[in-house]
Order: structure tokens, then C-alpha cells, then sequence
């Protein structure tokens, strides 16, 4: 290969002067990028865009949040603000924003929430109340309210379980938009200045128990951003089906009848290098579709017949696989799938070949699992962590967490795990092996929602109020 300066432009200057010339160049082309520029890749990359973050899989890129606060003390607590209603979405942060929805009745009465492990089926019979769903972004240095936008205001369309809200599903954000899901009440995208963009309703989305439809759970499944596409599923009384928008119009891009009952799952999107697939967890139809055109590539029946957990990707010995589980009815089970599976594999053939292991009574019933290195970590909701080889599927330890009931997903940065529970009391695992306790918080609300992780900065999202913990001026000294 000829050296670079023996192809340098016919000129008498000499090599020295081609060479700063460059570098100057070369700074010329840093400086033309605008701060606008640099601040949005800043954004994307600190950012904890849906449901669990980025690709829903619960890591954050940055700093981790500190292993120990306390609200009562003030020890870590950046700021805390009450958030008005009830809902358990979580928060998804861009930029300098942390946005919320929620569900507020009208005169601001109070709405029930039955916390705890639970057999009951009902819910609280507040249909007969008319309420606000709203959308609220947060200044995230402050905790001031940036804008609140209602989206709608009437009687809800469906009720509720008794430990649900009326804004279960949480927003997904990018660096134009939020788009927020209130099921039937419709989907709303929306500027990073609170503009409305666009709104669609795709009618009734009746999260009802399929055994027992008058139990009436209400919608939870989280809408997903990639690359200027909104992905939509819907499992519900009635027609199932998943869909994908245009993020810019709200316009339907291509929707997919499911054949499956109404389940609660948020969906994944694995990126496959030349494709992409959307994993979709489910009782009759848990499967992969092409991104680009809905087409239903592989699938199978799960032992679970309300699956809840998002499934999770990981890099496997021979390619990309995707774990799923759920944890009632017939059983609580964890599956390992090959995504270069294709058609039925509740067949013999196709199953052995790309089933890579499976296990019929280990998963989580609401959290959804954590992949940690070459562990597989589930977070079963009477708070005990069983850790799995991904790899193999061999269980390796079961450790139970001090702090009881767990509905939000755990989620991690750096080498450490934040375990929320019901209670308000977070522990914090580290280690690349055997996790360990390195420390623990508590932010005195009722905590269903999964926390965001952002730049060092753990938001928690309680029945009455959203914290920002993080390492304060003080604990730095």
C-alpha cells in the first residue's frame, strides 16, 4: 500500500504544511458539529427510553447510582416530587426530561391500591369515575414540572385489578418524540415541548382474566420505539394482534392478527445484523415476527396462560437468543429459543433444534428477567433471585431478598442490580459471579413500578411520588 504522502495533490507546499492543514480540518469538521449536535448523541446515549431501557433488557450505559439513600435521612435523594393520580408506568428519560403518565380522577379522589401476594381476581369498581390520563415531563435536575398535557378525560372504557391503575403502560421516548399508551383511551405521541404530534385509538383494549372475562385487569402491555417505528401488541378480549406505526403520522405501517388470549407482556426487538425480529411473549402464540412485514416466523404455546415478563436477548454459543417465561396457570416456565428458528415448534423437529433448554416452573410471574454476564436472573415476586447459565439453563444458586413482595422488574448499571420491592426498600447486588449485597434504600412509597437508571441517577416512581437518587454534593466529599 503506497505511504499516504506519495498520493498527496500536485502542490510546492511542503508535507509539514498538508499536515497541519489536516488537523485543522480535521478540528474544523469537530467544531461544525452544533452543540444541538453533541447534546443529542449525549441524550441517546445516557437515555432509558422505554419500559426497562434500552431494548427493554435493563441495563443502563453510564455511571451506576449509588448502593445506599434513604428519603427519611435524605442521604442520596436528589429531589422528590408528588406525582398527582395513580399509575404504574414507569419513567423514561431523555435528554433533560423524565417523563410520566398517570390516571387522576376527577376532584382528585383517592384511588385505591392493594399492594402484596394475592389470589383475588376483582378490582376496586371505579368506572363509574370520571378521570384525566396525563402525561407530566419533568425537569430531571429539579424535579420541576416542565409541561403536563391531558390526553383525555371520561369514564374508563374497562376496570381494573386491584393492584392495577388506569396507566399501567410506559411511554417510549426518542429524540422527537414521547409516545404514551392509555390502552383504550388511545396512543399519543407528543414534542419534547408537550406539543400534541399525533393520536390513534384502536378501540376497546379489554385486559380482562380469559378464564373468567368479568375480571376486568386492565391494559399494561408498553408501546416500543426503533428507528422511527412505534410497535404495538395487543392481546386482548376479542382480536389479538400486533401492529407497528409510523412514528411520525401514527399511520399503521402493517398490523398482524395473534391468535392468543389477553396477556400483559411488553414486546422485544432483537436486531439480527441484516433483519430485525419482534418477539412477542404469549399463551397460544409465543413467537418471532419480521419487523419489515409482521409475517409470523416462528412459534410456540406456553405452559403460562398469562405471560407477563419482556422477553430478553442475549449473544448464545451459535447466534442471538431470546428468553421468555411467565408464571401462571400451568406452570412457570422459562424458555431459551434459537432465533434462527422457523414455523411450529410445538413440533418434535423444529423444537429439539432450536428449544435450547427450557424449564416448566422457575420463572416470575410480573417481574421480568435480567441477563447479568453469562447469568440468567429471575426475580420471582415473593422475592427470591434464582440465577440460571444462560448458556446450559443449569440453575446455580436461589437467594431470597429480605424485602418481600416484588412487582418491578430488576434492572442493572455497571455491576450493580437494583431490586425495588413493593415497599419501597431497593436492594443492591454487585459481583460478576456470585452476586452479593453491597447495599440497600428505601424511598417510603408503595413501589409497583420498574425504576429508570439514568447517567447515574436511579428514578423511582412510587403510588404518590417520583425520586431522583443519586450521589449528592455531601457523599462525595
Amino acid at each position: 500500500m503506497p505511504r499516504p504522502y506519495s498520493i498527496r495533490p500536485r502542490s510546492s507546499r511542503p508535507f509539514w504544511f498538508l499536515v497541519v492543514l489536516s488537523l485543522l480540518a480535521g478540528a474544523s469538521a469537530l467544531a461544525a458539529q452544533s452543540p444541538s449536535e453533541e447534546a443529542g448523541a449525549d441524550s441517546a446515549k445516557m437515555a432509558w427510553p422505554q419500559f426497562r431501557g434500552p431494548e427493554g433488557l435493563g441495563h443502563a450505559a453510564g455511571p451506576a447510582p449509588p448502593a445506599e439513600f434513604d428519603v427519611e435521612s435524605g442521604k442520596n435523594v436528589l429531589w422528590r416530587t408528588a406525582v398527582p393520580g395513580l399509575a404504574h408506568s414507569s419513567p423514561v428519560v431523555w435528554g433533560d426530561l423524565v417523563f410520566v403518565t398517570t390516571a387522576v380522577t376527577v376532584g382528585d379522589k383517592p384511588q385505591s391500591l392493594k399492594a402484596g401476594m394475592y389470589g383475588d381476581i376483582g378490582g376496586p369498581g371505579d368506572q363509574d369515575q370520571v378521570f384525566r390520563w396525563q402525561v407530566l415531563a419533568y425537569d430531571r435536575h429539579t424535579g420541576e414540572l416542565a409541561w403536563l398535557r391531558t390526553a383525555a378525560a371520561s369514564l374508563p372504557a374497562t376496570g381494573r385489578h386491584t393492584k392495577s391503575t388506569h396507566a399501567d403502560p410506559t411511554p417510549a421516548v426518542d429524540g422527537e418524540r414521547v409516545v404514551v399508551s392509555f390502552g383504550s383511551k388511545g396512543f399519543f405521541a407528543y414534542a419534547h415541548d408537550g406539543q400534541l404530534l399525533w393520536e390513534k385509538n384502536f378501540g376497546v383494549l379489554d385486559g380482562a382474566f380469559f378464564r373468567v372475562p368479568s375480571a376486568q385487569w386492565g391494559y399494561g402491555t408498553s408501546p416500543i420505539l426503533v428507528d422511527g417505528r412505534v410497535v404495538v401488541q395487543a392481546d386482548v378480549v376479542g382480536e389479538s394482534f400486533l401492529a407497528v406505526l409510523d412514528a411520525d403520522t401514527g399511520k399503521e405501517v402493517w398490523r398482524t392478527k395473534r391468535q392468543d388470549v389477553p396477556t400483559w407482556s411488553t414486546p422485544a426487538v432483537a436486531d439480527l445484523g441484516d433483519r430485525r425480529q419482534i418477539l412477542a411473549n404469549g399463551h397460544k402464540h409465543l413467537g418471532g415476527y419480521d419487523f419489515e412485514t409482521g409475517e409470523a416466523l416462528w412459534w410456540m404455546t406456553s405452559l403460562s396462560d398469562i405471560p407477563v415478563p419482556t422477553p430478553q436477548v442475549a449473544e448464545g454459543a451459535d447466534g442471538p437468543v431470546a428468553y421468555f417465561g411467565g408464571a401462571h396457570g400451568g406452570g412457570a416456565p422459562i424458555y431459551a429459543v434459537d432465533l434462527d428458528a422457523r414455523g411450529d415448534l410445538d413440533q418434535k423437529e423444529p423444537r429439539e433444534a432450536h428449544l435450547l433448554w427450557s424449564h416448566d416452573r422457575f420463572s416470575s410471574y410480573l417481574p421480568s428477567h435480567l441477563i447479568h454476564g453469562d447469568q440468567l436472573l429471575v426475580l420471582r415476586d415473593g422475592g427470591i433471585l434464582v440465577s440460571f447459565d444462560r448458556h446450559s439453563g443449569e440453575k446455580q444458586s436461589e437467594t431470597r431478598i429480605r424485602s418481600g413482595a416484588h412487582t418491578a422488574s430488576p434492572i442493572a448499571a455497571g455491576q450493580q442490580i437494583y431490586l425495588a420491592a413493593e415497599s419501597g426498600e431497593v436492594t443492591v447486588l454487585g459481583g460478576t459471579g456470585e452476586l452479593e449485597q453491597v447495599g440497600i434504600g428505601q424511598v417510603d412509597d408503595v413501589v409497583h413500578a420498574t425504576p429508570a437508571i439514568s447517567n447515574g441517577i436511579l428514578f423511582v416512581r412510587g403510588a404518590k411520588y417520583l425520586t431522583a437518587l443519586g450521589a449528592s454534593p455531601e457523599s462525595t466529599d
